[in-house]
């Protein structure tokens, strides 16, 4: 295509001097153009390749594992909700049953939600949980509806599960919460909303379960007191 343009150009030119009285060169044989476009093309500089320009490394691709982010889904909290409300009085306890609507992370929301305001802090002891569970806590930690954060699980899970026991360490470390392990089978929640103490005692786990599951809403301040202070004792 440049080539033709080229000889178009200069044939035009030709087709000027020749109906002009100047010195400008005629060209009577069309072979002459072809070595003027040869002699221009041979002026321009040899360009070499791009990878002959520069030592580039062996390696030309790079590829990053994507991370994303997990979110709690809160759709069943409602039925947690509807089973414990109203939240004990004083001294109250409420025994109840699990009938798998929820798991027993969506207790936590739950109680959080009846309270209507943020708890002082809240220390779990669980068998296991799974990413969302530390997923949840955590985001609840940073809105900092939980001012204090900590959470035990046994060493068997820690063993087993290694993925979700490192997710869970690096997202407790983030917010500022403690992730402590422990030969722990206990399921316990102990809020402290500084005027009222919930402590809900469970055969439930955290994560989420097809079984059957009992568990007790307490509040009572000497309650709560006992189990803190034993539980302490794993950190």
């Amino acid at each position: 295509m440049e080539k033709t343009k080229k000889r178009a150009a200069l044939n035009n030119a030709t087709s000027i001097a020749d109906g002009l009285e100047t010195d400008f060169p005629g060209f009577d044989v069309p072979g002459d153009f072809n070595a003027i476009l040869t002699a221009a093309d041979d002026k321009k500089p040899a360009l070499k390749p791009a990878w002959a320009t520069v030592n580039l490394p062996r390696k030309l691709t790079f590829r990053n594992k994507p991370t994303k982010r997990i979110f709690y889904d809160y759709s069943e909290v409602a039925f947690a909700v509807k089973l414990i409300a109203p939240l004990p009085r004083p001294g109250e306890t409420v025994h109840a049953i699990m009938d798998s609507h929820f798991k027993g992370i969506d207790l936590v929301p739950a109680i959080l939600d009846l309270a209507g305001r943020p708890a002082d802090e809240l220390i779990v002891t669980t068998l296991g949980f799974n990413r969302r569970d530390a997923a949840c806590l955590c985001e609840l930690a940073q809105r900092r509806d939980i001012r204090r954060l900590t959470l035990i699980c046994s060493n068997f899970f820690a063993e087993k599960d290694q993925g979700a026991y490192d997710y869970a360490r690096a997202a407790f470390a983030e917010v500022g919460a403690t992730l402590a392990v422990s030969r722990n089978h206990s399921k316990l929640l102990l809020f402290d909303f500084t005027d009222a103490f919930y402590t809900v005692e469970s055969s439930a786990n955290l994560r989420s379960c097809n079984n059957f599951e009992q568990f007790a809403l307490s509040n009572s301040r000497s309650l709560h007191k006992f189990h803190r202070t034993w539980v302490t004792t794993m950190l």
